[in-house]
C-alpha cells in the first residue's frame, strides 16, 4: 500500500487530534462526573457531540479523498470545521449560564427541574448523608439490566458493521456454517464485547451505588444549600433508568434495522405458494443436451459490479477500473437491465452473499433456512449439515451428462458450508485453501486474509483445466475470486496498481486483469473454442471504499455478467429484469441445452423469449413472494438423503 505523504499526515492530525483537545477543554471547566448527580445526561451530551464530530469528519475525509489538488484542499474545509465545534462550545456555555440563573434563587421551576431530573447540572455536588435500605440489591439489579441492554446495543453495532444488508437468517446461517478461522474471529469479537460490557457494568454499579443515598444538593459557587423537600430518590432512579432505557431502545432499533426483523416477521407470518405455482423441477424429460457437449468454465467474481467502470461505459466512475472486462463483454455477450451495458438489478437478502448467490445460480432457488419449518431444522438437527441436499443442482445435471467437474476457491471451503454443497461425486474435485496448503501447488506462501489470493489461484486453475481437457469427457470448472471481498476493504496483492491508493479500488482493477487474462489464455488453448465461459459478479459490494462513487442521480447498481462462446443468440438481451436464479437455466442454455418451457427452478432462460418471473409478476411482488415462508421449500429441499447423492437420476 502506498505510504501516506507528509501533507496527508498533517491533514489527518489536524482533523482527528484537535477534536480530542476540544473535548478535553469542554470537560475541564466542569466538576468531575463523580460529583454530578446528572452524570448520564452529561455523558449523553458529549457522546452526541463526539458522534456528530466524527460523522462530520468522515464526510470531510471523503470529500478530501475525491479532490485531486492536495495543496488547495488541505485546509479548505478547516474554517467550517472550527465553526462546527465552536457551535458546541457556545451551546455548552449557554447551558451553563442558564443553569446559573435558575440556581441563583430558590423557586418552583428550580425545584421542578431538580426533582424530575430534567436539570442537568455540573454545578451541583452531592453531600452524603445516609444509605437507603436495599441500596446494594437495587444497584445490582439496575447494573444487570444495564449490562444486558449494553450487550444488546453492542451486538447490534457489531452486526451492522460486519453483516450489512443481511437479514437475520443470513447472519445465523453464516455463523452456523462458519469455519474455525471465522469462528475464532466471532469468539474474539464476543470476548471484546463481553469485556467492554463488564467494564462498563462495573463503572455503572459504582456510580449507581454512590447515588443510592439521601443527599443535599449544594451549588458550587454559592454557600446556600438547595434543600429538597424529599430525598433524591427521584433523581437517582431517573439516572439509572435513563441509560437502561436509552440503550435498550437503541439496541432494539439497531438490531431491527440491521436484521430486517420487521420484514422477517411479516414474511414468516404470511406463507407463499410461489414454489407450488412456479417451481419447475429439473428432469431429463425437459432437459436435452446437444450431441456435441461443450465445456463450461464458470467464474464467480466476488462483489463485482458494473459500477466500477466509467460513466460512459455504463458505470459510475470518472476512472474505469475494469477496462479489460468491459472490452470482453463488448466483444462477446451480456444481459442488461437497460439499453446498453448493465446487468442484474434485482437483489434480496437470501441471495446477497456468496454462498446464497452460488446456490441460486446453480439450483434456481434462493438459500433460506426459514422458508418452511419454524423449528429451523438446519440450525438444530445434525442430519441437515449438507446444504439443500435434496435440491437438483447444476452439478447433478452435468454429472448425469458425463462431465468431470472442478470447484476452485482460494478460501476455506468449509466456510458457509460450501464443501457440503459441491463436489458430491467421485469424479468431482474440490480445490480450496486447505488443499493448497497440503500440496505443492503454489509458487509462494499465500498472504491473503482468506487464504489463497487470486493471483496464485488462477495459475493453479490453468493446470487443473489442462488436466481435465486431457480426459475423454467434457469438463465443467467453477472458480471464485476473493480479493475484492469488501469486509476486508479489498486485498492489495503484489500485482495491484500502486498508483491506486484505495485498496478496494486497486483489488477491483487487479481482479479485472487476472480474470480477463485467464479467459484470453483459455480462448487460445486447443479446446478454447469448445469451452463456454461465463463470468458473473456474485452480489453487490458492501459500500466501504472511499475512492469509488456508489450513487449519483438515481444510478442503479448492477452485477457484471459476460458469456463467451455462448451456443445461442438471445432473443432480447437488453431491458431485462432478472435475478441470480435465472442464471441456472441460462447457463445450460449457453451450453446449447434445450429446455422445454424455458424454465428450471424459479429461473428463466434469458436466451429465450419467455419473460422471467420478475418480469411476469413484477419486481416487487416476486421479491416479496420469494422471501415468504414456503411449506414446499421445506418439504422438498431440506430433506436429508444418503450420500454420495445422485439426486438428478433418483428424481427421474
Amino acid at each position: 500500500m502506498a505510504s501516506q505523504n507528509p501533507i496527508d499526515r498533517t491533514h489527518s492530525m489536524l482533523m482527528w487530534v484537535v477534536p480530542a483537545v476540544l473535548i478535553w477543554l469542554l470537560f475541564f471547566p466542569s466538576r468531575p462526573l463523580r460529583y454530578s448527580p446528572f452524570w448520564f445526561l452529561r455523558i449523553m451530551y458529549f457522546g452526541l457531540a463526539g458522534y456528530l464530530n466524527v460523522s462530520f469528519l468522515i464526510r470531510l475525509e471523503k470529500a478530501y479523498a475525491e479532490l485531486k489538488d492536495e495543496e488547495i484542499t488541505q485546509y479548505k474545509d478547516f474554517p467550517k470545521w472550527i465553526i462546527f465545534w465552536l457551535v458546541f462550545c457556545i451551546v455548552y456555555a449557554a447551558i451553563r449560564r442558564i443553569m446559573e440563573i435558575i440556581l441563583s434563587k430558590e423557586n418552583r421551576l428550580q425545584r421542578f427541574l431538580l426533582r424530575t431530573g430534567i436539570l442537568w447540572s455540573p454545578f451541583l455536588k452531592t453531600e452524603k448523608k445516609e444509605q437507603h435500605r436495599g441500596a446494594l440489591l437495587r444497584s445490582i439489579i439496575f447494573t444487570f439490566l444495564f449490562m444486558i441492554m449494553l450487550a444488546l446495543t453492542a451486538t447490534g453495532f457489531y452486526l451492522m458493521y460486519n453483516f450489512p444488508n443481511m437479514d437475520i437468517e443470513a447472519v445465523v446461517f453464516t455463523v452456523r456454517f462458519a469455519n474455525n478461522n471465522f469462528s475464532s474471529e466471532v469468539l474474539t469479537s464476543t470476548l471484546l464485547i463481553a469485556g467492554g460490557v463488564l467494564i462498563a457494568g462495573v463503572t455503572f454499579f459504582i456510580m449507581a451505588y454512590r447515588r443510592e443515598q439521601a443527599s443535599v444538593l449544594r451549588k458550587q459557587d454559592l454557600k446556600k444549600t438547595v434543600t429538597l423537600e424529599c430525598e433524591t430518590n427521584q433523581i437517582t432512579l431517573l439516572n439509572k433508568l435513563l441509560p437502561i432505557l436509552a440503550l435498550g431502545i437503541t439496541g432494539c432499533c439497531i438490531l431491527a434495522y440491521t436484521l430486517n426483523l420487521r420484514q422477517f416477521l411479516r414474511y414468516r407470518l404470511h406463507p407463499s405458494t410461489l414454489y407450488e405455482d412456479h417451481y419447475v423441477e429439473p428432469s431429463p424429460d425437459i432437459i436435452h443436451f446437444p450431441e456435441d457437449k461443450k465445456n463450461l468454465v464458470y467464474i464467480f467474481m466476488e462483489s463485482y459490479e458494473n459500477t466500477y467502470t466509467s460513466k460512459k461505459n455504463g458505470g459510475n466512475q470518472t476512472t474505469d477500473y475494469m477496462p479489460e472486462l468491459v472490452k470482453m463483454a463488448d466483444d462477446n455477450l451480456y444481459f442488461s437491465n437497460r439499453e446498453g451495458r448493465g446487468g442484474q438489478s434485482v437483489f434480496f437478502p437470501t441471495v446477497a452473499y456468496t454462498m446464497a448467490s452460488s446456490v441460486a445460480q446453480t439450483s434456481g432457488i434462493p438459500l433460506t433456512t426459514a422458508a418452511g419449518n419454524p423449528r429451523q431444522r438446519l440450525l438444530s438437527e445434525p442430519e441437515y449439515t449438507n446444504i439443500l441436499s435434496s435440491v437438483i443442482r447444476l452439478e447433478d445435471i452435468l454429472h448425469d451428462a458425463g462431465y468431470n467437474q472442478l470447484f476452485a476457491t482460494g478460501s476455506d471451503s468449509t466456510f458457509g458450508g460450501y464443501n457440503t454443497y459441491v463436489a458430491q461425486y467421485d469424479n468431482d474435485e474440490l480445490f480450496d485453501a486447505n488443499v493448497a496448503k497440503k500440496g505443492n501447488y503454489l509458487s509462494r506462501k499465500p498472504k491473503g486474509p482468506w487464504g489463497v489470493e487470486d493471483c496464485l489461484l488462477f495459475p493453479v486453475v490453468k493446470e487443473k483445466v489442462r488436466e481435465l481437457a486431457e480426459k475423454d469427457a467434457p469438463f465443467a470448472v467453477t472458480a471464485y475470486t476473493i480479493d475484492t471481498h469488501s469486509y476486508e476493504h479489498g486485498f492489495r496483492c503484489e500485482n495491484c496498481d500502486p498508483s491506486i491508493k484505495d485498496d478496494f479500488a486497486a483489488s477491483v482493477e487487479c481482479s479485472n486483469r487476472i480474470v480477463s487474462e485467464f479467459v484470453h489464455w483459455l480462448e487460445n488453448e486447443p479446446y478454447g473454442d469448445d469451452t463456454v465461459v461465463i463470468v458473473v459478479g456474485d452480489h453487490l459490494a458492501d459500500i466501504r471504499a472511499k475512492q469509488l462513487r456508489w450513487s449519483d442521480d438515481g444510478y442503479v447498481r448492477t452485477t457484471y455478467n459476460c458469456f463467451v462462446h455462448a451456443q445461442k443468440t438471445p432473443v432480447n438481451r437488453y431491458n431485462r429484469t432478472f435475478t441470480t436464479v435465472d442464471m441456472f437455466p441460462t447457463t445450460l442454455s449457453a451450453l446449447g441445452v434445450t429446455i422445454d418451457g424455458d424454465r428450471l427452478g424459479l429461473g428463466t432462460d434469458l436466451f429465450s423469449a419467455t419473460p422471467t418471473l420478475c418480469e411476469e409478476m413484477g419486481k416487487k411482488e416476486f421479491v416479496e413472494q420469494v422471501q415468504m415462508r414456503s411449506y414446499y421449500y421445506n418439504a422438498h429441499f431440506w430433506q436429508p438423503i444418503d450420500l454420495p447423492r445422485n439426486v438428478y437420476n433418483s428424481h427421474t
